[in-house]
């Protein structure tokens, strides 16, 4: 198997800048250590002296990183490497969450304040498209125009299904000591309304007219991991909710169990929704966004998943591989690209509101989304939005329905495109965005 080279960094680089852009490009390495680049065959004067971070331990990639230039030296393929593999996280297998994850907060981003960044993007703009184009050199996106992938991991199908509704009022008295919940619960109860079931949330996307992706689990989760259900009982009520997700423009995926790295767990997840569903998967995220950055590609692949959408933070929103584009990922196990299309996510509904991950005012949670929005306007990026249909009326989350909302709605006035998990890969392979709407 390939190490980790100049010459892996600009076959990766030279792919990515490829499926982005309509020129073809070709970045070598030219084993005199700098990388030179042709586009559409023919040579240009770019010329970039290779940092080679792989040699290097992590003091020396934090000194040797420029705070003002954003790069390792003057190598923008090998630092557009960098970011978008996910490499510092890469080689921290020992830097974990209590879930068993990499903390947004030990990245190498936040380390430089550069999370809310696309560094990749960035990068390739200033030092590579826009010297290009001062050669006369016609660089041309494939897709110059914003797109909003509108995301729901439903860990649970509904408040009232999760719990028993004598116990939510009990607690509501006993526990929480919340009239005004008490009676709130009571008259949904009473109505039979369940503002947590996946129809609240979706017609949000209708009255908008957004397109909708949820992810629905295969399974119950056991001992310290919430969330799940047993998709055998709720067959016909799971199979009539995906229909009218579909209906609305929507899409439906997989969110991956808590184990599914396990041999075969996976691949079983995919099959036993698809049985229930009666239709194939091809996109998911993973329940608590457990991710392994040397194993989690290759899983995707060996189960038939096209489309992941798990590249975010928990407790930090941004870019965690410095870019807001549709990409493959860097498969560290194989040393070349993988199969999947990555959507990386970019705002979580809790990481914004949780107390252990930003804990923001419903205000400044605002201010940020349309901060991060406008840079991917900026780009032409994807804008990935996980809200969770459980996230109102309930635990707080009261004021924060006004914040989906503004999200939503700002998101929609930057005329983003609305896009499902199905769109992203016919967009992704070469076809329009208008296929399917």
């Amino acid at each position: 198997m390939k190490e980790l080279c100049g010459s892996v960094v600009a076959e990766y680089v030279s792919l990515f800048l490829n499926e982005q852009f309509q020129n073809k490009f070709n970045i070598y390495f030219n084993g005199k250590g700098s990388y030179e680049v042709t586009v559409d065959g023919v040579k240009t004067d770019l010329l970039f002296k290779a940092y080679p971070f792989w040699e290097k331990e992590k003091p020396e990639l934090l000194k040797d990183f420029s705070s003002q230039t954003l790069l390792f030296g003057e190598d923008v393929p090998g630092t557009v490497f960098f970011f978008l593999s996910g490499y510092f996280e890469y080689i921290s297998p020992d830097k974990k969450d209590v879930w068993g994850n990499f903390p947004g907060k030990e990245s190498f981003q936040e380390k430089f304040g550069l999370a809310r960044i696309p560094v990749a993007d960035l990068l390739i703009e200033e030092g590579i498209v826009n010297k290009l184009n001062r050669e006369r050199f016609d660089i041309k996106l494939r897709n110059d125009r914003p797109l909003f992938f509108l995301t729901h991991d439903v860990d649970l199908l509904g408040y009232y299904k999760a719990n028993s509704k004598v116990k939510v009022l009990a607690g509501d008295i006993l526990k929480r000591r919340n009239l005004k919940e008490f009676f709130g619960n009571l008259k949904n109860i009473i109505s039979a309304n369940d503002p947590c079931e996946v129809d609240y949330v979706l017609s949000k996307s209708i009255s908008r007219n957004i397109k909708s992706t949820f992810f629905f689990m295969a399974e119950k989760n056991v001992g310290k991991y919430y969330g799940g259900y047993d998709i055998n009982k709720y067959r016909d009520y799971l199979k009539g909710k995906s229909e009218s997700i579909i209906k609305a423009g929507g899409d439906v995926g997989l969110h991956y169990g808590v184990n599914h790295l396990e041999k075969s767990r996976l691949k079983n997840e995919v099959t036993s929704l698809e049985r229930v569903l009666g239709r194939s998967i091809k996109s998911g995220r993973a329940h608590y966004l457990i991710f392994d950055c040397a194993k989690s590609f290759g899983e995707y692949e060996k189960s038939g998943i096209a489309l992941d959408s798990t590249g975010g933070f928990s407790d930090i929103i941004g870019f965690r591989f410095g870019t807001c584009k549709l990409f493959r990922p860097f498969d560290f196990c194989a040393m070349k690209a993988s199969s999947v299309i990555e959507a990386p996510l970019i705002i979580m509904d809790g990481t914004l509101k949780d107390t252990f991950f930003m804990n923001l005012s419903c205000e400044k949670a605002v201010e940020l989304s349309k901060e991060l929005i406008d840079t991917i306007f900026k780009y032409s990026g994807v804008f990935t939005l996980l809200w969770h249909n459980t996230s109102f009326f309930r635990d707080g989350w009261n004021r924060w329905e006004g914040v989906y909302e503004s999200i939503l709605d700002y998101t929609m006035e930057k005329k983003f495109v609305s896009v499902n998990g199905r769109d992203i890969i016919n967009i992704f392979d070469g076809g329009s965005y208008e296929k399917d709407t």
